[in-house]
């Protein structure tokens, strides 16, 4: 490596044009750019990259051998001039009929044989082409173009899957919005009932205040009725959490709409007082089955906020 580094130290630009590729650019720049100390700092140079620095390597080393392999011979030493003999011409022998008879049939037999020799190679390449073609077929062009057909039978069905997942992800897409616009829209309507609860808390305080100004009989029917609507929209709060699977806030409004109507017991008319009692129970049946069994809640919670929205009908009345 170090006499690689010397030799791209000092080299001219003749020696660094002798290997492929190295243009008289490339050499000026290479000689610009010495002394390298490693080879990191050849591939510096612009345009010498990986394959062109083996290059210059495979000549220097290529180089050196020859050089060795020169310097291994030994040059050859002159001889001393020797006059050549002259041989004797021999007298040549003369052949007769047979011995010439004898060579052709021999050089005949020859000839037989190697076309003999000929026809068995072509009869054994055409055996092997009769039989191997159909065999190498079998074996190999036979399990390709089933392996092939197979992968296009793969490829289609990936193409219908893929088609399928995304005609699925189209349809959950769109069930998602609108399941998000009713959501808004349930989510609206809670607005509006808590909006209402509020407004009826403030009337309520109100009416307390005034409660000391006010007759008596007047004030109880109007905090009863101010109880029986805020009971009303307890309850159409919850059918709004239930249709959310919302049953923990729902199972708070229903204790909390049956904990005012519990209250308003005590002074309640004894006309309505049946019908009361059967929007408790329906609401205990309510509390019951929640969470478990929130579809029989829903029928109790229905059936108990049509008796409170049709005012309680007296005893003995058809709601």
């Amino acid at each position: 490596m170090n006499d690689f580094l010397e030799f791209l130290n000092t080299a001219d630009t003749e020696s660094l044009q002798k290997t492929p590729g190295v243009s008289p650019a490339l050499a000026e720049r290479i000689i610009a750019a010495r002394p390298f100390a490693s080879l990191e700092d050849c591939r510096r140079v612009s345009g010498l990259g990986e394959k062109l620095i083996q290059r210059l390597q495979d000549s220097f080393q290529g180089t050196i051998a020859m050089s060795e392999e020169t310097s291994l011979v030994p040059s050859p030493s002159p001889e001393p001039e020797s006059v050549p003999s002259r041989p004797e011409l021999a007298p040549k022998p003369q052949s007769n009929f047979g011995q010439r008879l004898g060579r052709a049939f021999v050089g005949f037999l020859k000839f037989l044989l190697t076309l003999f020799i000929i026809l068995v190679i072509l009869g054994g390449i055409g055996a092997g082409l009769y039989f191997g073609l159909p065999y190498l077929y079998q074996v190999y062009v036979v399990p390709v173009n089933q392996n092939t057909a197979r992968i296009a039978d793969v490829a289609h069905q990936q193409a219908r899957d893929v088609l399928a997942l995304q005609a699925e992800i189209d349809l959950l897409k769109e069930r998602d919005m609108q399941f998000e616009t009713q959501l808004a829209t349930i989510e609206t309507a809670i607005e509006t009932h808590t909006t209402s609860l509020a407004r009826l808390d403030e009337m309520q305080a109100k009416l307390d205040l005034a409660a000391n100004q006010e007759r008596e009989g007047l004030n109880a029917e109007l905090s009863r009725q101010i109880e029986l609507t805020r009971a009303i929209e307890l309850l159409s709060r919850a059918r709004l959490y239930l249709s959310q699977s919302n049953f923990g806030q729902a199972r708070l409004d229903v204790q909390s709409a049956r904990d005012l109507l519990t209250g308003l017991r005590v002074e309640f008319p004894a006309d309505k007082l049946a019908s009361l009692d059967a929007v408790l129970s329906r609401l205990d049946l309510v509390l019951g089955n929640l969470p478990d069994f929130p579809v029989i809640a829903v029928d109790d919670l229905n059936i108990a906020w049509n008796l409170l929205v049709l005012g309680l009908p007296e005893t003995g009345a058809t709601p």
